[in-house]
């Protein structure tokens, strides 16, 4: 069952909020380090 457009984007959408959301907790991380 091929998906439709908008059941494409949520999750092309979705992946993209997990993506940004894993690089700014390496963010912390790292400047929890530094500090």
């Amino acid at each position: 069952m091929p998906l439709s457009p908008s059941e494409a984007d949520y999750l092309t959408v979705e992946r993209a909020e997990i993506y940004v959301g894993q690089s700014r907790h390496w963010v912390v991380v790292w400047l929890w380090f530094l500090s």
